[in-house]
């Protein structure tokens, strides 16, 4: 206990340096060491045998109960949901074929180098050296280099699957060891069992989590109660209890809970972060420490050199099989998700450092497999082996690595950047000393101290003189001195420096693009996934070769529908009520009472309980008779048994005919046959009908000619028995409106989320282009910005328009909500100001802080918001200042007006009729300049009478268009 506690000290003093030196060795190498070093002196001193490792004495089977839940939810719940789902197909392919052709590879080498191997061994082997773990280089990555954030999600979502995929194979190999499993289509309907059942469980405790932590966000104790304890019930119950894959369920609920993650506070996220990653890091440390130590102590005395160097070989043959599988599926890679190159490949197979996972599987399948111990020892020597030199050689030189691939060079736009923030951030040190040294309390400060304690080092650069001249970064301000007038005229550039200032350029404009989605939000004006969505298409448009935003993605998401939710919204509706055909009420009056009693609630109410009581008479007569229970024939439930079956079957045949006599409007086989089977659930009905006649035939036949009724009645005839429950299928009926208003809810919410994102879009585009003229200088590169942000603005406008116009309540619904979101904000900066001016404290602001995040729960929950009415828009024009006699006094005089698509309301230079609210629909003005009023302009300062027109856009053409709410005239 007391090696254990020490050793944890060590290994964090250990990191703190690792991190302050940029040192790429992990801290895992480390515990591995100081475990072999307590292992090797306990060989020679006995009485270290009393202060052993905690989880020494632990079985592994318990272990994995802890490290699998802890490692497999941190890693899903705080990776990058949307990228991940978008680049799942590359994941799904690096962690199945490539991971398992490389595992199934080794193994084969190792039965080939070692005879005393079976051919299951080298399988388990391989498949041992499959998990990854690469959160020991994951800083690194992130750190060091700025375009492997594709890489990093690729990674992540190799150890993540790749657990789950071990635990499943190791479990069938365990199957087949013991005879439960041989046949090959058993591993394939144990492992369909298995991921299946593990994803509705991890599903289910989604559902579970996602409940409790929306109804519980203001109680910061009781998320981070559920937050802690939900990863491991789902773990336990789905793995003992239902038969499923707990780490598949595990990942699925760490998905659905990221998803989640929004609508926790921002501070109970990053105490949730740090919590699970030093939870993670101890427990890391804790089967390091073990594992090195056993090893030490069992396997040290028994090597000689030939094991040690067949080590190495198994490490070097590890990752060239990895990266030859890596080649082989690289043109499928490269045609999923968002492809990949040649050397964001080679990181992937370079930075997949081994799982600790894998040592806890070598000391668990010893004992279930039976394995002996020279096999056992040298399994578990070569994982060791593997697990250290893959942390200490790929984990150690994977700084190196991305600076020889070129993926830790920053570019020259980043570097301008940086150098200009740089300088601002001088500019406000060089101000503030000399607002200080004005000060007479600090006049006689030691200034020369302070300006080389605050003389901050440039990120980029390891010495950089912050205040030497570089103009040679800022091309776009390159002059020519003309040799005769000595006047300096601006330099025209070179093909390629015009490339370099597009590509600069076009980070200043995603820069500010940035800038407004941030600003957006944190005006109440987006939500957290719309940032999130547009930000990251954001820093992919830095990474990419022509540094733009496609706009292709987003339109792929007004236009497309689920397929499942498509389908099952046009069948439900095709089979809704309200879609039927009309029945007409009969003319003869006995034909009306039979259509006064089929339409009749109660009527299907009788309906359902008869065929609810036949239902229970067949299964207590199979139950009973055709199993087996009674194998004598019992003459009183036999005749009971077809006297109660006749009369269900006349029941059943009454329905069918009282049906057919209440649609005869007129003529009984045209109207009453024809409208009776136009209904989907009559012809449900008379299907089960003719069922039930032969099973009344047959079940005759059996008793009064062949009198055998309970001898040869067949499965088969139980099943046409049983048919009958079809019937209450009708049921689904009543259930129709409810599922298809869910159905078109998720339409809708769909659409809605994705309205939001266009809008937003819409609003940075804007913003963008009101800064272009003071953001690039050059002409022609300002014009090429300018004529793809306008065209990409138009098309989305467009796309809000169409939405606008086909589901009104989509764009209200989110008008709304962005609405409440920015009062909500304005509220809360006003519940700040107020405690820092003093009038309320910590407590009385903590209260309204939770009050108002109640609020804000409340806008997540607004499923819908109906169109208002003309009336209701016309009253909540701005400029009518809510006087109600003025409202009331236009409104009666107002009249309605329709046009149709292309009509023109009037043209410049004509006087408009009066004027015009838009209440639904769009309305698409265009501006042309004109040469006089631009002259007007210059000289008088004479303004251009034209709306929803910004004064940097007077002398360019413009296009927009006016939504609902809006006045014109």
């Amino acid at each position: 206990m007391m090696f254990t506690f020490i050793c944890l000290i060590l290994v964090a003093i250990i990191q703190y340096f690792l991190l302050k030196y940029s040192i790429g060795i992990p801290y895992a190498t480390f515990a591995l060491i100081l475990g072999y070093v307590y292992g090797l002196l306990e060989t020679h001193f006995q009485t270290l045998e009393n202060f052993e490792p905690i989880l020494s004495n632990l079985p592994s089977e318990e272990i994995i109960y802890i490290y699998v839940p802890v490692v497999v939810f941190r890693m899903a719940f705080y990776t990058d949901i949307h990228s991940f789902i978008r680049i799942l197909p590359q994941i799904l392919v690096i962690s199945f074929p490539i991971s398992l052709l490389t595992g199934c590879t080794i193994g084969m080498i190792m039965t080939i180098l070692d005879t005393k191997w079976e051919y299951w061994h080298g399988m388990v082997f391989g498949l041992l050296c499959t998990p990854t773990y690469t959160a020991y280089v994951m800083h690194l990555l992130k750190e060091t280099s700025t375009c492997t954030k594709h890489v990093t999600i690729l990674l992540e979502g190799e150890s993540l699957v790749t657990v789950a995929t071990v635990v499943i194979f190791n479990n069938l190999f365990t199957f087949y060891s013991v005879g439960y499993v041989v046949h090959w289509y058993q591993f394939v309907c144990v492992y369909v069992r298995v991921v299946i059942s593990g994803v509705l469980c991890g599903y289910l405790f989604g559902l579970v989590g996602r409940f409790l932590v929306r109804k519980t966000s203001t109680e910061a104790k009781t998320v981070i109660g559920i937050m802690l304890g939900l990863p491991f019930l789902t773990f336990t119950l789905s793995r003992n209890f239902i038969g499923a894959n707990g780490s598949v369920a595990v990942i699925v609920f760490g998905c659905m809970m990221a998803v989640e993650r929004v609508t926790i506070w921002e501070r109970m996220n990053l105490l949730l972060f740090h919590f699970w990653q030093e939870l993670a890091i101890l427990l890391d440390v804790l089967i390091c420490l073990n594992i090195s130590h056993y090893n030490a102590v069992k396997v040290w005395p028994n090597l000689t050199t030939a094991d040690f160097i067949l080590v190495l070989v198994t490490y070097i043959m590890y990752y060239v099989v990895r990266f030859l599988c890596f080649l082989l599926f690289s043109p499928l890679l490269s045609r999923l998700g968002s492809g990949i190159t040649f050397k964001s490949m080679l990181v992937c197979v370079w930075c997949a450092t081994k799982s600790p996972f894998s040592l806890l599987l070598v000391i668990l399948n010893s004992i279930r497999f039976h394995v002996s111990d020279n096999i056992t020892i040298t399994m578990y020597l070569h994982i060791v082996g593997i697990h250290f030199l893959s942390l200490l050689i790929n984990g150690g030189l994977t700084p190196l690595a991305l600076k020889i691939l070129g993926m830790a060079d920053i570019s020259l736009a980043r570097h301008v950047n940086m150098n200009n923030c740089i300088k601002h951030i001088f500019l406000k040190r060089k101000k503030t000393i000399a607002v200080l040294k004005m000060n007479k309390y600090l006049a006689a400060a030691n200034w020369t101290l302070i300006q080389e304690i605050t003389n901050m080092k440039h990120p980029y650069t390891r010495q950089s003189d912050i205040n030497a001249d570089q103009d040679d970064w800022f091309m776009e301000h390159q002059y020519t001195e003309c040799p005769e007038c000595k006047e300096e005229l601006p330099h025209e550039p070179t093909a390629r420096q015009l490339k370099d200032m597009t590509k600069e350029a076009k980070m200043r404009i995603l820069k500010a693009k940035k800038i407004s989605y941030s600003r957006q939000y944190e005006n109440g004006m987006m939500s957290c996934e719309n940032i999130r969505i547009l930000t990251q298409a954001v820093e992919m448009a830095m990474d990419a070769e022509d540094v733009t935003i496609v706009v292709d993605g987003l339109c792929k998401r007004f236009h497309e529908q689920r397929c499942c939710y498509k389908f099952l919204r046009n069948h439900v509706q095709r089979m809704l009520p309200s879609n039927r055909m009309n029945i007409r009420q009969p003319r003869k009056y006995h034909r009306r009472v039979c259509y006064h009693i089929v339409r009749r609630k109660h009527f299907e109410i009788i309906m359902y309980c008869v065929v609810l009581l036949n239902m229970v008479l067949i299964i207590i007569n199979i139950t009973y008779y055709s199993i087996g229970h009674h194998t004598g024939k019992n003459e009183t439930f036999l005749v009971l048994y077809l006297i109660l079956t006749f009369v269900f079957y006349v029941i059943y045949l009454g329905e069918f005919f009282l049906r057919i006599m209440a649609y005869s409007w007129i003529r009984l086989w045209r109207d009453g046959f024809g409208t009776y089977f136009k209904s989907t659930w009559n012809v449900i009905d008379f299907f089960a009908l003719c069922l039930a006649t032969v099973d009344l035939f047959l079940t005759y036949y059996n008793e009064i000619v062949k009198n055998s009724f309970h001898t040869d009645r067949s499965v088969a005839l139980d099943i046409i028995s049983l048919s009958r429950a079809i019937k209450l299928l009708r049921l689904f009926g009543e259930v129709q409106p409810a599922i298809a208003r869910y159905l078109d809810t998720s339409v809708d919410s769909r659409m809605a989320f994705t309205y939001e994102l266009g809008k937003c879009y819409v609003t940075g585009e804007e913003d963008v282009l009101e800064m272009l003229p003071y953001m690039v200088d050059n002409g022609k590169i300002r014009e090429q910005i300018k004529k793809k942000i306008e065209d990409d603005r138009l098309i989305i406008i467009k796309l809000l328009g169409v939405v606008q116009k086909e589901k009104p309540w989509i764009a209200i619904t989110v008008k709304t909500k962005q609405a409440i979101r920015t009062i909500l904000h304005a509220m809360n900066e006003a519940i700040e100001h107020l405690k820092i001016s003093g009038w309320l404290d910590d407590f009385e602001c903590n209260k309204m802080l939770i009050s108002l995040r109640e609020l804000s729960n409340k806008v997540s929950m607004i499923q819908s918001v109906t169109p208002s009415a003309p009336r209701v828009i016309f009253k909540e024009v701005a400029w009518m200042a809510g006087d109600k006699e003025v409202i009331n006094f236009l409104f009666d005089h107002a009249v309605v007006k329709k046009f149709d698509p292309e009509n023109v309301l009037f043209e410049e230079g004509n006087v408009a009729e009066g004027i015009y609210i838009v209440v639904s629909g769009l309305l698409k003005i265009s501006y042309v300049p004109n040469k006089d009023v631009l002259d007007s302009l210059k000289v008088f300062g004479r303004l251009p009478v034209v709306d929803y027109i910004s004064c940097s856009q007077y002398e360019e053409s413009v296009i927009d268009y006016i939504v609902p709410g809006n006045s014109v005239y």
